[in-house]
């Protein structure tokens, strides 16, 4: 490991620790609540026991499964510590990924400061969603990770490293579902980027887009046939939006969702921000990996009402352009 990687690791680290500083105070319950629940559920069930908790609510499995092997190997406090050491590999890897997607390594650090300025500034419950119980951190690590996996893929022509990717992708979308739209934008990167071998290009289109097309089409009949009420309900709730509330809902629930990123973007985050896009204009892999799956996260929640946790998603992708733009600032400075 060089010297530059270490000095990363630890610029990333020091964040942190002081992000535990400023907000491990006071107690928290609701969503992480239920995240420890479902893994103390977990943890029963794999020891033969009876399972005594039971959470109302559809979760995708990695995150608890995660805390029910942290719990079981290291006891039950030592789960409140996973998203703290989330944290930092979500500073590295946004660093990582910011300075490989603009070809130039002089952006690690403006990018993981603009990153580390996603749970310190902004809204004051950010911190809150990063270092307790909540899933959005260990999806980001696993987005990040899987871009990064497959601009390696198509640097290396390595079918190995494909493949890996799609699978840390998948293993994302089985922590937040919504996370994965970047099987979609990194099959439309690829179908750009990699011409050749044929054999990888197609190979990769079909990983990527393969398991959409097949979604897309038996989803209809998995909700039809499926015996799941919390399915049921929340479509049902998204369809009753749709059609009894009218357009006012969404327009809503759109325009406080734009509101919130502006808020938490503030005037000089907002102009890196336009900076990074305008210096990375002609850059499919900031389009594509970065700003595509960052705008969808946040627009995706539309139907719902606007939260603290769904603004944090977008912003840890747009931080990544607004390092850049602070970047360009401080090289013309």
């Amino acid at each position: 490991m060089n010297r530059k990687t270490l000095l990363l690791i630890a610029a990333a680290a020091t964040f942190v620790a002081l992000l535990c500083a400023q907000v491990w105070t006071y107690a928290s319950g609701q969503d992480s609540g239920t995240y420890m629940g479902i893994a103390r559920g977990m943890q029963q069930w794999i020891r033969g026991e009876p399972v005594l908790t039971h959470h109302m609510g559809l979760v995708a499995p990695v995150y608890p499964a995660l805390l029910a092997l942290v719990r079981e190997v290291a006891g039950p406090l030592a789960a409140y510590w996973v998203n703290p050491v989330v944290c930092v590999l979500w500073l590295v890897l946004a660093a990582r990924l910011g300075a490989r997607c603009a070809g130039d390594d002089r952006q690690v650090f403006p990018v993981l400061l603009l990153s580390a300025a996603v749970p310190f500034l902004g809204y004051g419950l950010f911190p809150h969603f990063a270092l307790y119980p909540f899933r959005s951190p260990l999806m980001l690590v696993l987005m990040f990770s899987g871009f990064l996996l497959v601009r390696r893929a198509a640097e290396r022509q390595s079918i190995p490293a494909l493949v890996g990717g799609w699978l840390v992708l998948l293993l994302a979308g089985l922590t937040r579902e919504f996370a994965l739209i970047g099987w979609i934008t990194c099959g439309i990167w690829w179908w750009g980027e990699v011409r050749r071998p044929k054999r990888l290009r197609w190979t990769g289109l079909g990983l990527f887009f393969g398991p959409v097309l097949l979604g897309a089409a038996s989803a209809p009949l998995w909700f039809l046939s499926s015996g799941s009420e919390q399915i049921r309900v929340f479509v049902n709730i998204i369809l009753r939006s749709a059609f009894d509330q009218g357009w006012s809902f969404w327009w809503s629930n759109f325009s406080g969702i734009c509101r919130g990123l502006f808020d938490a973007l503030g005037p000089l985050g907002l102009v890196f921000l336009l900076l990074g896009c305008w210096q990375t204009r002609g850059n499919r892999a900031i389009r594509w990996l970065v700003l595509a799956p960052g705008l969808f996260l946040a627009f995706a929640y539309t139907p719902f009402l606007v939260h603290h946790r769904y603004m944090q998603e977008a912003l840890a992708f747009l931080a990544i352009p607004a390092g850049v733009g602070l970047g360009l600032v401080c090289a013309e400075a």
